[in-house]
Order: C-alpha cells, then structure tokens, then sequence
C-alpha cells in the first residue's frame, strides 16, 4: 500500500470516529462527515489586534474536491455558510472551511 494510500485510510478512520455528524454540501449526493472546531481568530485592524470567536468545518478533500466560498452547508438542522475561500490542511487531505450559523 502506497503512502497516500495509508494516508487516505488513516483519514477515513478518522473521521468515522470523530466526526461530529454528516453535512449535506452542494453538487454532492451524499451527505459527507464534517468535524467542527472552534477557535478564537486574531483580526488586525491598524496597529491593534482583537479576538474573535470562529467556527470551522473540516472535511476530507476525498468527499469534498472543491469547496468554495459563499456555499451553504447543511448539518443537521443547522445551515452555515463557508465564509472565506477554504485552505489545505497540513497535509493536504482534508479542507478547513471558516463557517458562520445562518
């Protein structure tokens, strides 16, 4: 079995057990699993910095090829919407997707 091969089943198992449910993305048939993080996000406005609460979904680049900004995302009975343009986790197998509730 080849890296990306272990990788991808390593990713799966994963998410099978920590993901927090299954979230219906556009142009997909199947509901996907999602894991949903919360952080506090550092905003720089001039010379100062704030801190922000924010939400992000991660998703396997296996079940979702391109998500893109402005999407609505279906989990459970809450919708979010992807708020910026999503970015490759360190690994490049999953996408970190920043999310508000709408």
């Amino acid at each position: 079995m080849s890296w990306s091969e272990n990788l991808a089943a390593m990713n799966a198992d994963v998410f099978a057990e920590l993901a927090d449910g299954l979230a219906t993305w556009p142009g997909l048939a199947n509901p996907v699993p999602v894991i949903i993080r919360g952080e506090d996000a550092t905003l720089e406005m001039g010379g100062a910095e704030a801190i922000a609460a924010a939400t992000f979904l991660e998703v396997r680049v296996a079940d979702v090829a391109n998500p893109t900004k402005g999407q609505e995302v279906q989990l459970g009975s809450v919708t979010y919407k992807v708020l910026g343009k999503p970015r490759r986790g360190e690994d490049f197998s999953v996408w970190i997707c920043e999310v508000a509730k709408l």
